[in-house]
């Protein structure tokens, strides 16, 4: 079992569609889970819509 620091990290980028509509698609990942240098790397991808009134 490693004695790590946990690290996390984010990427994401504002995409405008029209001047109501944006996507943000999203990845994440986690270095170091559990600050564990054993546990595997997790990824997170998410796509998130704001539709603005």
């Amino acid at each position: 079992m490693g004695n790590t620091s946990q690290t996390n990290l984010e990427l994401f980028y504002r995409l405008p569609l029209t001047d109501s509509i944006s996507i943000t698609p999203d990845l994440q990942f986690v270095f170091n889970p559990n600050n564990n240098s054993t546990n595997d790397t997790i990824v997170i991808g998410t796509i998130r819509t704001v539709f603005s009134f």
